[in-house]
């Protein structure tokens, strides 16, 4: 009857994890299946593991996929513990720690999830104040979902989607697929891979193995502006994208370089452009840009290229107010821009 009852318990995992829930098992991080929950396999198995008292972004949500993209970084083929505290049929739920880290409050801290209060959890109120506390950090700071202004939470998107499905109108016609962003694989020169990156995940990504080169960035991101700057018609985007050449004896080697794009009615970047990377209230000066200008449609359009650090790369992911100026323009993180960084750091270690 016992070996019955475990057997039941454990249908759909590929381990079971014995009779009882507090028991930890110790493995590698081989998958992530989304926000909160990763692929962990064991010496006799595997088992599928979600974290504990969170919530992540749904999917059609605002840095749904950035969340991923970070866990991804944080977790993907390391070591990692996990306690269940909750055997469900199709997941356990449970603290999963990498080294001395929890992860699920690593995540609330990186503003990449929310904390599920105590009511409907029975979280013990001393973790449930640390838990808390790592949240509203994040939330102070405007990190990852705080940055977002009026995002909703994962639990408020749901119950927002099934009233909307409830309250649907049929139609007769069938409903078009909703067309979603990809960064698409490079073709051509490009189209190798190369077998010593990392995962990258959303970061667009090159590589060419007949040269031993390649590239991993961020794609161009859109940069807020002033409301004068809106109404002259002012585009900026930004991209930040690692360039490097694989040695076979002394391994890879790159340049960070942060590029801006910018289309106005008139020259923006002409006589200041310096980059200075402010973190913290800490300034750190990246220095002058290539720049190269021409007019396109009537638009006085600028392309600058500056050098940088990874050190100053570091400070901007990890400060708490951070900004860069270019001459005299100032610019904040873009949402999830911070996580996203973070992760091309990771994989390009």
């Amino acid at each position: 009857m016992v070996l019955r009852f475990l057997v039941s318990v454990c249908l759909s995992l590929t381990f079971c994890i014995a009779a009882s829930a507090q028991m930890t098992v110790i493995g590698t991080v081989i998958d992530v299946i989304d926000g909160k929950t990763v692929l962990i396999e064991l010496p006799n198995g595997k088992v599928r593991a979600e974290m504990q008292y969170i919530e992540v972004p749904e999917r059609g949500q605002e840095l749904h996929d950035l969340v991923i993209q970070h866990l991804r970084g944080l977790a993907l083929g390391k070591a990692a513990s996990f306690r269940a505290q909750q055997v469900m049929k199709d997941r356990t739920v449970g603290l999963l720690m990498i080294g001395d880290v929890d992860l699920a409050q690593q995540m609330l801290r990186d503003g990449a999830a929310w904390h599920i209060r105590h009511k409907p959890t029975g979280q013990n109120t001393a973790e449930m104040k640390t838990y808390e506390s790592n949240e509203s950090d994040a939330r102070s700071e405007k990190r990852g979902v705080w940055s977002v202004d009026g995002m909703k939470t994962a639990w408020q998107f749901r119950a927002d989607r099934e009233a909307a499905q409830n309250n649907a109108v049929p139609v007769l016609t069938k409903e078009l697929p909703v067309e979603r962003h990809q960064i698409k694989k490079p073709t051509g020169y490009w189209s190798d891979v190369n077998p010593r990156m990392q995962n990258v995940g959303a970061l667009a990504n090159g590589y060419n193995h007949a040269a031993r080169s390649g590239y991993v960035g961020t794609s161009y991101l859109p940069a807020k502006h002033t409301e004068i700057e809106v109404a002259d018609g002012t585009q900026t985007a930004i991209d930040i994208t690692y360039f490097y050449k694989e040695y076979e004896v002394t391994g890879r080697h790159g340049v960070f370089v942060v590029t801006l794009v910018s289309s106005s009615s008139k020259w923006r970047f002409l006589e200041r452009n310096d980059l200075t990377v402010i973190a913290d209230g800490k300034k750190y000066h990246v220095g002058k840009p290539k720049r190269v200008a021409e007019e396109i449609d009537g638009k006085q359009t600028e392309r600058l290229t500056f050098n940088i650090d990874r050190k100053t790369l570091d400070a901007f992911v990890n400060g708490s107010e951070v900004i860069f100026t270019v001459g005299k323009s100032a610019y904040t993180p873009a949402p999830g821009m911070q996580m996203l960084l973070n992760n091309l750091l990771i994989a390009t270690k």
